[in-house]
């Protein structure tokens, strides 16, 4: 009876330190990489943290927000949502589902490394992660186009 408990305590500590190495590498600090013609950013985000994009639809104008989540690989696509439920048949969606005003559909996508952005001279994409905000929009300085990038930080030179 003693032994069994002792192997059950080792086998919950065990578990338990296995548990925080996955949840401190499920944390880790990388920076989402934000270049424009003008320059580029970086942000400290965490893996496994949502970024959110919004923007226009180019057909019917109405609101599409795109969620990915942030993997150590790069970002996967968690889900789409539409204000509209005309494009859940424009884009051919089997299943969605009515949430907040907005039409959900709940999909993973492949894990892409870098994520091209176009906005057209009327148009914008606002970036959300955490609780930072960003907008990428058309002006001599940009011509529209972004790219995101998730890297490793760059070090400062304070420690």
């Amino acid at each position: 009876m003693n032994s069994f408990r002792v192997r059950r305590t080792t086998g919950l500590l065990a578990l338990f330190f296995a548990s925080l190495l996955v949840t401190a590498a499920a944390a880790q600090p990388v920076c989402l990489n934000v270049q424009t013609k003008s320059g580029s950013a970086h942000h400290r985000i965490a893996v496994g943290d949502e970024l959110y994009l919004t923007f226009p639809h180019s057909v019917y104008g109405s609101q599409v927000q795109e969620h990915f989540r942030a993997t150590s690989e790069g970002f996967q696509l968690v889900e789409v949502r539409y204000a509209e439920s005309r494009l859940i048949e424009f884009y051919g969606h089997e299943r969605a589902v009515e949430k907040d005003g907005w039409w959900v559909v709940r999909k993973l996508g492949p894990v892409l490394n870098i994520l091209d952005l176009q906005v057209s001279p009327d148009s914008s994409i606002a970036i959300r992660f955490g609780a930072e905000k960003l907008r990428v929009q058309h002006d001599a300085l940009s011509d529209g186009r972004a790219r995101l990038a998730l890297s490793a930080c760059p070090r400062s030179n304070h420690g």
